[in-house]
């Protein structure tokens, strides 16, 4: 069974529906990418944006919630399965058969239904500014960091181990200020059980964004932030499953750094201790 992380931009094209045609082939729904689902003219981009999701409802899976999921223990066995909202899941099956059906049809009810949940979206997405400014601090924060030749070596995915220690440090420091900032203040875990925690794949993809970025020798614009924050998330996601389905080039560029680092370097050193 393939378990593959689906991005927004991903959910429309024939792609998606060729992957699907394998049974084995399975699409895991972030929750940033259902607010996304929900932006502009809610009832009809959710009716488009899920309707080969709806055609193979059986083979779409929902991640918990990011406050959860941030709080999960990191083991080195069964952490897709831990990620996975098994409720979440039921809820989305259900709701393609019987509310997407109505609002396809144009039942009042089902569209004040999807216009209530939007509205809820476009309050997390306002909130999520907030987050946007502490990714302009991790940027220019990195920036400081990182050398003119460590950068040249990162655009050509030449990870030295200089570089890679580096990256490490600051990842871990992340890591740890996360923890301690998330509202339930989930506790430590033991050391090696780090890398297999959510809150460390989203400090790892949270820093090599801030790098790829000052890298490119681009200037972000501060309102297109929050999107970045979702590309992470996404990316971040992907890399606890089997992958990523996405057209967009920096989440695909993050997702491919965090993996490289992730299976060359900081798991391949935990499974040599």
């Amino acid at each position: 069974m393939t378990r593959m992380v689906v991005d927004t931009n991903y959910l429309q094209g024939d792609e998606l529906r060729g992957y699907l045609t394998d049974p084995n082939n399975k699409v895991v729904i972030t929750p940033f990418v259902e607010l996304e689902m929900l932006k502009g003219d809610a009832p009809l981009n959710v009716v488009r944006s899920t309707e080969i999701l709806a055609e193979h409802a059986k083979q779409v899976v929902l991640t918990k919630d990011s406050r959860d999921v941030a709080c999960l223990k990191g083991r080195r066995k069964g952490m897709k399965k831990r990620l996975t909202g098994g409720r979440r899941t039921s809820s989305f099956r259900k709701w393609c058969r019987h509310t997407r059906e109505r609002a396809k049809s144009g039942d009042v009810l089902a569209l004040n239904h999807i216009a209530r949940r939007a509205a809820g979206a476009r309050a997390q997405l306002a909130d999520m500014r907030q987050n946007a400014d502490t990714f302009q601090k991790n940027i220019d924060e990195a920036r400081k960091r990182y050398t003119k030749e460590e950068l040249e070596a990162f655009r050509a995915d030449s990870f030295t181990p200089g570089l890679i220690e580096k990256i490490r440090t600051h990842v871990m420091e992340m890591t740890q200020q996360f923890f301690e900032d998330h509202p339930d203040q989930p506790g430590w875990p033991p050391r090696d059980d780090v890398f297999h925690t959510f809150t460390f794949r989203f400090a790892l993809c949270a820093r090599l964004h801030a790098i790829t970025v000052i890298a490119n020798g681009v200037a972000k614009d501060v309102d297109k932030l929050p999107n970045d924050f979702i590309d992470v998330s996404v990316a971040a996601y992907a890399s606890c499953y089997d992958g990523l389905l996405s057209k967009d080039k920096l989440t695909l560029d993050i997702y491919r750094r965090a993996r490289l680092l992730l299976d060359e370097e900081f798991l391949k050193v935990e499974r040599a201790d």
